[in-house]
């Protein structure tokens, strides 16, 4: 069939091209009688307006671009569901979600894509310290607010990040009030700014509690399950064996407990382990993960507000906007076992 093009609106409407365009993207008021003929021509024709044509008539495309290192990460998935809810319920606004695979390239190349008019702002989720095309859309004016990671060398823009340090702190002071004293640290990419805060946070409880740390307790690589079953085998063949361990998220936490198994080591009883992020899966595993819970709706909640604040001009001043995190005790935690090698 035909597309339904603004002529028809018109020609049903018994009024000029013209008029029937700048009433619909706001720039004209009509006389109620005139409105009334013109939304009952777009009603009963079906009529939308091309993506296209629209922001040409308003400059504005009333799309958020979403840019995340993985949808299949629970997390970041679960971002992505809360900010497209949030843009519709504010004013229809679409999300076009990009997934950079973690690669620096991707960011580059979607940052590119979409700082040419494709969207009014981005919510921009990196997994790699620096990305010149963002500092160059930044500097073009692409409205831009950062999540979850930091990137270097940007011009100010609005941050919406947890308290990284505090959460990997609280956790492990449980692990220390329940009297575990050598726990081992499976931490995110050194490069990367949650991996830093966090072994930041896991240290600080440590000297609190007048442990030291020790380095050949710590992998750090990729936030993956892999990486988590790797680092767990990695450090029981070295002999570094633990009573507890802390990972950087839920994924390595996963594989850590998964590697536990394959070891003949029961969870709880022989190896607490303890995560970060509260994801979904985290309270199905067995046993269910006790981790660090952060708020993915609020944090979608203020990312989509600053963005369209700035993407109106509401706010003047970068506002930078660090969100509370809470420790969900579950099942996957319990006081060493007496005996045990390295009890």
């Amino acid at each position: 069939m035909r597309r339904v093009t603004v002529r028809d609106v018109a020609a049903r409407a018994g009024v000029s091209v013209s008029t029937v365009s700048r009433y619909l993207n706001g720039s004209l008021r009509v006389r109620p009688a005139v409105a009334e003929r013109i939304d009952g021509a777009v009603a009963a024709l079906g009529y939308r307006p091309h993506p296209l044509a629209r922001r040409l008539a308003t400059n504005s495309a009333r799309t958020i671009g979403l840019l995340v290192p993985g949808i299949t990460n629970p997390f970041f998935a679960r971002l992505a569901e809360e900010l497209e809810t949030s843009a519709y319920d504010h004013g229809g606004y679409s999300v076009l979600l990009c997934d950079t695979k973690s690669l620096a390239s991707r960011e580059r190349e979607y940052t590119e894509l979409l700082s040419h008019g494709l969207v009014d702002g981005l919510v921009y989720c990196g997994m790699n310290p620096a990305n010149e095309a963002l500092a160059e859309a930044i500097e073009r004016g692409l409205p831009v607010v950062l999540v979850d990671e930091d990137v270097e060398g940007l011009p100010p823009v609005p941050r919406v990040f947890v308290e990284n340090a505090e959460g990997a702190r609280r956790a492990t002071a449980y692990l220390v009030s329940l009297g575990h004293r050598r726990i081992a640290y499976v931490g995110g990419p050194g490069e990367l700014m949650t991996a830093r805060e966090r072994l930041r946070g896991h240290r600080e409880a440590l000297e609190a509690a007048s442990i030291a740390f020790d380095p050949a307790l710590a992998r750090m690589g990729p936030y993956t399950d892999a990486f988590g079953f790797d680092a767990m085998n990695d450090l029981w063949r070295a002999g570094e064996r633990p009573t507890a361990v802390l990972a950087a998220n839920d994924y390595q936490a996963a594989g850590v407990m998964r590697a536990a198994r394959a070891l003949g080591l029961r969870v709880p009883e022989e190896l607490s382990v303890v995560g970060f992020d509260d994801m979904p899966l985290s309270r199905y595993l067995t046993p269910a993960l006790t981790t660090v819970h952060q708020p993915v709706e609020e944090i979608a909640r203020q990312a989509l507000d600053t963005l369209l604040g700035s993407i109106q001009g509401r706010d003047g001043a970068v506002m930078n906007r660090v969100l509370a995190v809470e420790l969900v005790v579950r099942e996957s935690a319990a006081p060493p076992a007496s005996g045990r090698v390295g009890a």
